[in-house]
């Protein structure tokens, strides 16, 4: 057994940020919670009015999100199939006189099922290597944004918040596990069952 299949599948996680105007072309943190999220703009709209001695700006807008793991941007198995086929032919058209390489390779759908069980098994531990070494630094945003009045909402008391800080977006998506790899009948791979508004960088 290797290192890889020791590895536990990682999850989708749903996250929050905020920014200070409805539209932004990034939202700021990446925080457990809508309460969270709030309590953290506060924050850091109190400490930009105290450094520029300005009237703190009351009004943000909270963006709930989704942090999906590296594994669901890895392309299925249907997809590396087609890439190899792909390759083969321009190869051998670089090689080939005139155009006698054109219509090659042309494999049948049994030979295609017979490597996409092969690929399958790999293309799971390409999902488990992806998770490993490349973590996304982003979010995708789900949804609208909620405008907050922060004047309206109540501060929690003398409570620690876990989230990270930082400039975000969100993402986290369930990888595809169970592999399900191959796309079903409609060409779909199962992706993205939310539709989301936009990806975010997070610093």
């Amino acid at each position: 057994m290797s290192d890889l299949d020791k590895l536990e599948k990682v999850d989708t996680a749903e996250v929050w940020g905020w920014e200070d105007c409805a539209q932004p072309e990034s939202w700021r943190g990446i925080a457990r919670t809508r309460e969270e999220a709030i309590e953290m703009a506060r924050a850091e709209m109190a400490a930009l009015a105290a450094e520029n001695g300005g009237e703190q700006q009351s009004v943000v807008w909270i963006q709930r999100g989704m942090r999906y793991p590296a594994s669901h941007y890895v392309p299925d198995s249907d997809d590396v199939l087609d890439y190899i086929l792909e390759r083969m032919g321009l190869s051998a058209s670089d090689e080939a006189p005139c155009d006698a390489a054109d219509e090659w390779p042309d494999v049948s759908d049994e030979a295609r099922k017979a490597l996409g069980r092969t690929l399958d098994y790999m293309m799971d531990h390409v999902d488990k290597w992806a998770d490993k070494h490349c973590q996304p630094t982003f979010w995708v945003a789900v949804g609208e944004p909620e405008q907050i009045d922060l004047t309206l909402v109540s501060p929690p008391m003398a409570e620690t918040l876990g989230s990270e800080s930082g400039r975000g977006g969100g993402g986290g998506g369930a990888g595809r596990g169970g592999r399900g790899r191959r796309r079903d009948a409609h060409g779909a791979d199962g992706r993205n069952p939310e539709g989301h508004r936009a990806g975010v960088k997070l610093l």
